[in-house]
């Protein structure tokens, strides 16, 4: 999430993260560093416990609008022809017009996900990692894969919500 956010939110250099992060962990678990040397670092059991003890009440509620507007920008750039330029302004205007639909047959969480503000910030990890480039023969599946990739993370905070909800 933190990279295909980044765009969106300022992030700490990645060795203060990774460090501010173990220190996060190891208030909800103090055990965890210790057997972390021995057994693997995160299991189902392990993450259960942190989340119960964490209790990230918002995690889905902040980043649900994100990463919705980022995977319909990813929808519809895997939609774009593969051996042409983007058209950029034509993309996001497609985009725009794919949320409205996506509000009304509630496809989307909700309608705080259709911006152009959101959609730009898109655009701009797409063109981050190459996703806007013609005469790449791959480039329709890395759009796929990029589109599958946010998928991922929306059913990841789907899961979330529903995790939150049962422990309610």
């Amino acid at each position: 999430i933190r990279e295909v956010l980044k765009f969106e939110f300022f992030f700490s250099r990645r060795s203060v993260f990774d460090a501010e992060l173990r220190e996060e962990v190891e208030r909800i678990d103090p055990e965890w560093e210790g057997r972390a040397q021995t057994d693997a670092p995160v299991t189902a059991q392990r993450a259960r416990r942190w989340f119960e003890r964490s209790r990230p009440h918002m995690a889905h509620l902040t980043l649900r609008p994100f990463l919705d507007a980022y995977h319909l920008f990813a929808h519809e750039l895997a939609r774009s022809a593969a051996d042409a330029p983007v058209d950029r302004d034509e993309l996001l205007e497609r985009c725009v017009r794919t949320g409205k639909q996506w509000v009304l047959r509630r496809k989307l969480h909700s309608a705080e996900s259709v911006t152009l503000e959101l959609f730009r910030n898109a655009l701009l990890l797409a063109q981050h990692r190459g996703l806007l480039e013609e005469g790449d023969p791959k480039i329709a599946s890395r759009r796929y894969a990029f589109e599958a990739e946010l998928r991922s993370l929306v059913d990841a905070l789907v899961r979330l919500e529903e995790a939150e909800l049962t422990c309610s």
